[in-house]
């Protein structure tokens, strides 16, 4: 007996491969419309790709197909999760995507505001202009940063999972599923990213660019575009590896790394660059390094060097903190949730080149509330100067 697909999510690992499950035959969408009806929810797969939801599979994969078993194919479980991967691939993406596209919409409309005042002063058109960009700005944030190398392997894996789908079907199928994929990649997805068809000098070659407008091989181009975008994800990873490496080797880096069972072990510690302390972008929150996780290496899952590429060259100090006793006891901050209590922390040492005013036993509070001070000191300075206020703004 076949099982319908509208047993829970959970359940579909229980399918066996001889079970199967009934769906539509894969077919256009006026195909769909003119065999069982024109409210049928087909997979979006099937029209030309776009970035939005990928409701329509969601839908699919809900639908109660019993009526249209007597033409349906029957799909195994293994194609369900096929197509499951196609897309949360897509949606994850699809929001890599978005976030470069968000950032590259405020670049420029940093640069417009930027001319119009030089051009036009405190006209309306500028006051225009700095709405639009406060509004553009507030929707990158929610987005969040664009990462190259996270962007990169989306778009692997998306051209990865329709290929695995793609395996599993009809020759004309897999053609017209390929074509829709190549199309939505090179025609809306990858040019929002920068140099996505370059090499690596040396190591990799050029993905050349093709004429989407004339035939093309589908199946070929797509297996083309995995292949290239998985090495070049290969070679950001070996380069980044690289650059943490490198940040490994700053003395500061060596010292707190070397170690980590003689400080305290439910401690964390932050760094300072040229006596500020060094943020999370578009933060106020430090960078920093829990002590129990040390031992666990270098990575995301240890010490999470990567997040100090770049300014490797430029910490040379740090302070370890810890929580603060009473008693033996840690000391609840006050109005903090009773159910999941936050502590008092204490600066416990100091290493290298720190500001004056840092000293053993401040509290944590007492620290952020005087390098606040000090940045927004700072910047009231800068502004003060005719040369740096133009780099503030």
């Amino acid at each position: 007996m076949k099982q319908d697909i509208n047993t829970p999510t959970d359940g579909i690992g229980s399918f066996t491969a001889d079970q199967g499950v009934p769906v539509l035959g894969l077919k256009s969408n006026d195909e769909y419309a003119s065999t069982v009806g024109a409210n049928v929810v087909s997979d979006p797969l099937f029209k030309a790709l776009e970035l939005a939801p990928y409701e329509g599979l969601k839908d699919w994969l809900k639908t109660d197909l019993r009526d249209h078993t007597a033409r349906a194919a029957v799909i195994s479980p293994e194609m369900i999760r096929a197509k499951r991967a196609v897309e949360a691939a897509l949606a994850e993406a699809e929001l890599e995507i978005a976030r470069f596209a968000a950032n590259r919409e405020v670049k420029s409309a940093r640069q417009n505001l930027q001319a119009l005042k030089m051009t036009e002063g405190d006209s309306q058109s500028v006051k225009e202009a700095s709405t639009k960009l406060a509004s553009l700005e507030s929707e990158a944030r929610k987005l969040g940063i664009p990462k190259y190398a996270k962007t990169t392997k989306a778009l692997r894996n998306f051209a990865d999972a329709v290929l695995t789908y793609c395996s599993k079907l009809q020759s004309s199928e897999r053609e017209q599923i390929a074509q829709n994929t190549v199309l939505e990649l090179e025609g809306n997805m990858m040019p929002r990213v920068d140099n996505i068809y370059m090499g690596v000098p040396g190591r990799l070659e050029p993905l050349a660019r093709i004429q989407l407008k004339q035939p093309f091989d589908a199946l070929a181009r797509l297996a083309d575009l995995e292949r290239h975008l998985n090495s070049r994800s290969q070679f950001i990873d070996q380069d980044q590896e690289a650059r943490v490496q490198s940040v490994a080797t700053n003395p500061i880096f060596q010292n707190i790394l070397g170690r980590p069972d003689d400080l305290p072990h439910d401690g964390a510690v932050f760094f300072i660059k040229e006596g500020r302390m060094v943020r999370a972008q578009n933060s106020s929150t430090p960078i920093m390094i829990d002590v129990s996780r040390m031992n666990l290496g270098l990575g995301k899952e240890g010490s999470g060097l990567f997040r100090f590429i770049g300014q490797e060259h430029e910490i040379d100090g740090a302070a370890i903190i810890k929580l603060k006793l009473k008693n033996g006891k840690p000391i609840p901050l006050k109005g903090s949730d009773p159910s999941n209590p936050k502590f008092a922390k204490e600066v416990a040492e100091l290493v290298g080149n720190v500001p004056e005013w840092l000293k053993v036993g401040m509290t944590f509070g007492e620290v952020m509330k005087k390098f606040t001070e000090f940045q927004n000191e700072q910047r009231a300075a800068a502004i003060e100067s005719p040369i740096e206020k133009e780099k503030v703004d």
